[in-house]
């Protein structure tokens, strides 16, 4: 279920798992490699110091950012074409012929979207969708992300994010210039079948 792309990324990473984690107080925002060594630490997970560390950073990073504030996330679906086989979605490689219309916006397209979120219904909070769409690459989403800035920005500003296979680091560093506020990786479990079978 995992794509060719993740599992690439997962390999160039895993000689990071090894490595000596630095201080918890010294870690760099946005640097991946200071983290890795954190997620194979065989302390995270067990409750212990580590995972308390983890949570009030979260929690300290979460005040910082939201204020307490609850938002609510509007996806937009830049694309309906997707690689991956999850069971669960109706937009899954395998759904052909059911009146599934495969497509992707189009810029004018997405900014109509987007504009009738943010002017119509007051929606400041949005996430650009991308499955796993082998046409969509980072310099479209910097496009469509810069696109949403510019709308959100008419109506005194929002937040942009997106929900897209994995990335490298240097792609999110793009994405971020262009705008982005977050991202959301979905990654779905094999079956129990094919895991224990």
């Amino acid at each position: 279920m995992f794509s060719e792309r993740y599992k690439i990324s997962c390999e160039e990473l895993s000689h990071l798992r090894h490595a000596q984690p630095r201080s918890f107080d010294s870690l760099r925002p946005m640097q991946a490699a200071d983290f890795v060594p954190l997620l194979g630490s065989e302390e995270l997970g067990s409750g212990g110091e580590l995972d308390r560390n983890i949570i009030a950073r979260s929690a300290e990073v979460k005040r910082t950012l939201y204020g307490g504030r609850a938002f609510v996330i509007v996806p937009i679906y830049a694309t309906s074409i997707c690689q991956e086989q999850c069971v669960y979605c109706n937009y899954r490689a395998a759904n052909k012929g059911i009146g599934v219309a495969r497509r992707r916006l189009t810029d004018d397209e997405l900014e109509r979207e987007a504009s009738y979120l943010v002017d119509e219904k007051g929606m400041r909070v949005l996430e650009l969708v991308y499955a796993s769409d082998p046409r969509m690459r980072v310099d479209t989403m910097c496009r469509h992300i810069e696109l949403l800035r510019r709308v959100l920005e008419r109506r005194g500003g929002g937040l942009v994010g997106i929900s897209a296979e994995a990335l490298d680091e240097s792609e999110y560093r793009r994405l971020v210039d262009a705008g982005l506020c977050w991202s959301v990786l979905w990654q779905a479990a094999q079956p129990f079948s094919a895991r224990h079978g």
